[in-house]
C-alpha cells in the first residue's frame, strides 16, 4: 500500500483537496500516481498569469476571455479560484479591478489561498499582458488539453499494466477516457457556435415580429393614403359629411400604425409612414380651410412636425384646384381668400430652408408650392379683371351707353 499526501497531488494536477490523506490500494491507481509524480503535467503558469492580469486591467478582455476559456483550464488551483472570482464579479455586473477582486475572494474565503492581496497586486502590475492576451488564452487551453491527454494516457497505461482478465472492459474504459478528452475539445470549439445559434434563433424571432409589424404598418399606410385622397375629392365635390367620415377612418388607421410600430421605430422611419402622415395632414387642412376657412395647427392634426409641413406643401395644389373651380363657377372673388392662404403657407415653408436629410423633401414641395402660387395668382388676376370688365359691360348695357348688337 502506498500513501500520497494530497498537498503533493494538488501541486501536480491541481484537482485535489489538501485536507486529507489519499490511500491507493488499487495497482492501477498506484501506477497512475507514480507516473504523475515522476513528471509534472503540461502547464504554462506564466501564460495563466498573463491572462488573469489582462482580465484585471481591461474590462473588455473579461468578456472575451470568459467566452474562450473556463476555470478548469488553469493548472494552478489559485489561478482557478481567481478566474472563478472574476467570473462571479462579471455576473454581478461589478467592474473587475484589484480591490473588487480581492474583496470577492475574501468574501468567498479564498483570498489567503490564492496568495493574498499581494499576489493580486502583482498580477495587476503586468501591463504587458494586454499586448497578446488572446494568444496567452490559447496557450492555457492547449496546455489544459495536453494535461487531459496525459492523464488519459496514464490511466490507459495503468489499466493495461494491471493485466485484467476482462480485456473488453479495458478497451471500453480506454475509449471512454479518450472520448471525454475529445468531447471537451469539441465543446470548447463549438461553444461560441452554440451561443451564436441561440442568438440567431432570437434574432430570427425578432425579425419575424419586425416583418409582421412592417406588413401591418405598410397595409395601413396605403389605406390611409387611399382614404385621404377620397376625402379630398369629397371636399371638392361639396360632400363634407363623407369627407369627415373618411378622415376619421384614416386617423384610426394612423393610430393602428403607431401601435404596430411601438417596438420597431426603425421601420417607423422607413418612409411609407411619413407619406401616410403627410397625406393625412393635407386632407385635414383641405377640409378645414375650405369648410371652416382656417388652417389647423400641427398638434391639432396629430402628426410629426416635418410631415405636417410637407402636407402643407401638397395642400397648395388642392387650393389651386379649388380656386379654379370657383373661377369656373363665376365666384372668382371668393378665390382671393384662398390665394391669401396659399401665400401664407408658402411664406411659412420658406422659413424651413434646411437640407433634405433634415426636412425629408420639404424644399422640393416648397418650390412646387411657389410655382403653383404664381400661376394661380395670374389665373385669378385674369379672372377678376375679366369679371370686372363683364360687370362694366353689363352696367353700360343697362344704362344704354352701349347698343346691344342687333
Amino acid at each position: 500500500m502506498r500513501y500520497y499526501h494530497k498537498a503533493i497531488t494538488a501541486e501536480i494536477i491541481g484537482w485535489f483537496d489538501s485536507s486529507q490523506m489519499i490511500v491507493f490500494t488499487d495497482p492501477c491507481e498506484r501506477l497512475f500516481m507514480a507516473d504523475m509524480i515522476e513528471s509534472a503535467p503540461p502547464q504554462n503558469v506564466d501564460a495563466e498569469r498573463a491572462v488573469l492580469a489582462a482580465m484585471i486591467l481591461d474590462k473588455e478582455v473579461v468578456e472575451e476571455a470568459l467566452a474562450r476559456v473556463a476555470a478548469e483550464a488553469f493548472y494552478r488551483p489559485a489561478h482557478q479560484k481567481i478566474f472563478a472570482a472574476i467570473f462571479d464579479l462579471y455576473q454581478r455586473n461589478i467592474p473587475v479591478d484589484q480591490l473588487s477582486l480581492a474583496d470577492r475572494l475574501e468574501a468567498r474565503g479564498e483570498l489567503d489561498e490564492v496568495g493574498g492581496k499581494t499576489y493580486i497586486l502583482e498580477l495587476a502590475n503586468n501591463s504587458f499582458a494586454l499586448v497578446n492576451w488572446a494568444h496567452h488564452v490559447e496557450i492555457v487551453k492547449r496546455q489544459a488539453l495536453l494535461r487531459d491527454l496525459v492523464t488519459a494516457a496514464i490511466h490507459i497505461k495503468a489499466l493495461g499494466l494491471s493485466a485484467p482478465d476482462d480485456i473488453d472492459s479495458v478497451v471500453e474504459e480506454s475509449e471512454k477516457l479518450l472520448f471525454e478528452v475529445t468531447n471537451k475539445r469539441v465543446d470548447a470549439t463549438f461553444k461560441k457556435l452554440t451561443e451564436l445559434l441561440v442568438d440567431s434563433v432570437a434574432m430570427l424571432e425578432e425579425m419575424e415580429d419586425k416583418d409582421r409589424a412592417r406588413e401591418e404598418a405598410f397595409r395601413r399606410s396605403r389605406e390611409v393614403i387611399r382614404l385621404c385622397s377620397s376625402s379630398i375629392r369629397s371636399v371638392h365635390r361639396g360632400n363634407l359629411e363623407s369627407a369627415l367620415r373618411l378622415m376619421q377612418e384614416a386617423g384610426e388607421d394612423l393610430d393602428g400604425i403607431r401601435e404596430a410600430l411601438t417596438e420597431h421605430q426603425d421601420i417607423r422611419y422607413a418612409g411609407f409612414v411619413d407619406a401616410a402622415e403627410q397625406e393625412y395632414a393635407e386632407a385635414r387642412n383641405v377640409y378645414s380651410i375650405i369648410a371652416d376657412h382656417m388652417i389647423l395647427k400641427p398638434e391639432e392634426v396629430g402628426v410629426e412636425g416635418i410631415n405636417y409641413l410637407c402636407g402643407l406643401g401638397d395642400l397648395c395644389g388642392e387650393l389651386r384646384r379649388h380656386i379654379l373651380d370657383l373661377i369656373r363657377t363665376g365666384r372668382a372673388e371668393e378665390g382671393e381668400r384662398f390665394l391669401e392662404m396659399m401665400e401664407e403657407i408658402h411664406s411659412l415653408l420658406m422659413l424651413f430652408d434646411y437640407p433634405d436629410a433634415v426636412t425629408r423633401g420639404l424644399r422640393r414641395k416648397s418650390d412646387l408650392a411657389r410655382s403653383m402660387l404664381e400661376r394661380t395668382r395670374g389665373d385669378l388676376t385674369n379672372a377678376l379683371e375679366l369679371a370686372e370688365v363683364q360687370k362694366l359691360l353689363r352696367a353700360s348695357h343697362a344704362a344704354g351707353e352701349i347698343d346691344r348688337p342687333k
